[in-house]
């Protein structure tokens, strides 16, 4: 609660991160603060809502007079896209890819906080390449299997690109493909908020988890993710800015 008070002590209540009450049974795993509902999870996405909104890219995105696209990379259960949706208040599409199975938490959780007909579940029986940009301009949720990302080209570019804690858990190759694509969108935002290693800076405010470090895949990784980062965008704060501030994974935060 204290972390959470701090995180929207000086931002507009639509920024402020509320998981919906869905069932009386939802109390009872959040706590309850004024007329929201907030879970442990959900400080992960207070954390985003709070920087970029600092950052100034939601009123970049809330001045554009067209529809603006959001494109998150491994969307979780579809909390912070429910919850960017909700906060910008605007003509909003939102595209997850992940992979097929956890679309199907996300698609649960839209699917019981959102009317059907706004959202878009990728069917290969009746997908097209071609219809993306229809699919698009129709639709505030799109779901798509990773697979089918560069299917989106047809579609870029998109305003902003989001990966929440999931790049610390592929290979570099797999990070560099999405950074890939993401740089080919002009003018595009891209918010990671991710270890960047097990012996590298953390994204401040961060949960506690260690990602690579005690990660199967932790090998995998041959350079740093903000190092990654930093070859396709320029980054704030710079590489390295948190080593300089003495902050690491195995420090208190």
């Amino acid at each position: 609660i204290k972390k959470y008070l701090e995180l929207i002590s000086d931002i507009p209540k639509q920024y402020h991160y509320s998981e919906p009450l869905t069932d009386p049974i939802s109390q009872f795993a959040a706590a309850k603060i004024d007329d929201k509902l907030v879970a442990r999870d959900g400080l992960t996405h207070q954390i985003a809502l709070t920087n970029l909104y600092n950052l100034g890219v939601f009123n970049e995105l809330t001045s554009k007079l067209k529809r603006c696209k959001i494109l998150e990379i491994g969307g979780g259960y579809g909390s912070l896209a429910y919850q960017m949706n909700r906060a910008l208040k605007s003509n909003v599409s939102y595209v997850i890819v992940d992979l097929p199975s956890t679309l199907l938490f996300s698609g649960s959780f839209l699917t019981v906080n959102t009317r059907q007909d706004e959202i878009y579940f990728y069917d290969p029986a009746n997908y097209s390449a071609s219809k993306l940009p229809d699919i698009i301009n129709k639709y505030r949720y799109i779901l798509l299997p990773h697979y089918r990302l560069n299917d989106l080209m047809s579609c870029a570019p998109f305003d902003l690109i989001i990966n929440m804690a999931s790049f610390m858990e592929m290979t570099t190759e797999q990070v560099s493909n999405y950074l890939d694509f993401s740089h080919k969108n002009e003018n595009c935002y891209f918010y990671s908020q991710n270890h960047s290693s097990p012996h590298a800076a953390i994204v401040p405010l961060q949960s506690e988890r260690m990602g690579n470090s005690n990660s199967v895949t932790s090998h995998e990784l041959k350079r740093t993710i903000d190092e990654e980062i930093g070859k396709y965008f320029s980054t704030f704060p710079k590489i390295g800015f948190y080593d300089q501030q003495g902050l690491s994974p195995h420090k208190t935060r």
